[in-house]
């Protein structure tokens, strides 16, 4: 089962000024004359790289989703993934809060699992009901903090 991540307000504006400042930056770089051949390999490598960056965070922003498959927590941003097993789930915790993590909203959930090693997922389902009791249901030991 997928579910989409809940995006703020903050979060939302945050990622759009970022992305039209990056491609405005682009615009301007390739459409500013210059006569310098070296100028015009500068204005390239500056336009690529930040085309790269625009890439990056519209695949972050727009390929974000957690998946429950089988016994494992897919949390997906983009290129980065993280898998946690379901059955090491020791608790969820509802928390809020500004420190950096992945995810777009402030209202967010804590998830601690680990066998050997304690570990933390920060995750901020839109549907966190049924986030929460499609993972219970799969694990019906998880410790729910609310």
């Amino acid at each position: 089962m997928k579910f989409k991540p809940k995006k703020s307000l903050f979060h939302f504006i945050m990622n759009y000024i970022m992305l039209a400042s990056l491609i405005t930056a682009i615009l301007a770089i390739l459409f500013v004359p210059t006569n310098d051949g070296s100028s015009i390999m500068l204005k390239g490598f500056i336009a690529i790289f930040l085309l790269v960056a625009s890439i990056y965070l519209g695949w972050v922003w727009w390929g974000a989703y957690y998946s429950i498959e089988d016994d494992v927590l897919l949390i997906s941003f983009g290129p980065h993934k993280a898998k946690v097993p379901i059955d090491d789930i020791i608790s969820i915790k509802y928390t809020k809060g500004i420190l950096a993590d992945a995810t777009f909203s402030f209202d967010k959930y804590e998830i601690i699992y680990g066998k050997l090693t304690t570990e933390i997922a920060m995750v901020s389902p839109k549907s966190k009901v049924a986030f929460i009791s499609y993972l219970q249901r799969k694990n019906p030991n998880i410790h729910i903090n609310d």
